[in-house]
Parts: C-alpha cells; sequence; structure tokens
C-alpha cells in the first residue's frame, strides 16, 4: 500500500487509530506529539512493553470510526511529513 493512499474502506465500521510513530525513547515520542500538534491534531504518547523489543513509546491519533476522517485527517498528516498507518484498536 502506498503511504498515501487511502486503506480504509467506507464499509469498515471498526475503530482504528493513526500511529505516527514507536520510538524506544519517551523524548523522540514527544517531538512528534509536539509536530503533530502544529498540523492542528492531537495525538497521545502511551508507553507499552513489548516482550520482543521492551517498552516502546507509541504516538497515535484516534480513535476514529469514520473512514473518510481517517483518510483526510491521514493525508493533512503525509503533506505536513509525518507519516501515519492505520492500525486496528487493541486495547
Amino acid at each position: 500500500v502506498k503511504p498515501d493512499a487511502p486503506v480504509v474502506r467506507s464499509n469498515s465500521a471498526e475503530t482504528v487509530y493513526l500511529q505516527a510513530g514507536a520510538f524506544q525513547n519517551a523524548t523522540d515520542a514527544e517531538n512528534l506529539k509536539a509536530k503533530i500538534a502544529f498540523s492542528g491534531f492531537e495525538a497521545n504518547v502511551r508507553a507499552v512493553n513489548l516482550p520482543d523489543r521492551g517498552t516502546l513509546y507509541r504516538v497515535r491519533l484516534g480513535p476514529y470510526r469514520n473512514p473518510d476522517e481517517v483518510n483526510r485527517i491521514k493525508a493533512t498528516l503525509s503533506q505536513n511529513g509525518i507519516g501515519a498507518a492505520v492500525v486496528k484498536a487493541d486495547d
């Protein structure tokens, strides 16, 4: 899938997030959160402990249920140099 291609279908009713990054360093995650704020969106940083990778700090936006909104926000972030992947709610 191309980074700028819409990946959420209109018939999807599941809850998804946009993940802009995952870092081993909390400061890096907070810096990305700030960059996203300058794009006009609110992101959250959440620490998760992965058995094979240690603690990662995920930078996510959402949750979203509207595919059009997800695609619009993803496109806006991309125009601002921020890549984001659509991820299903896992918690």
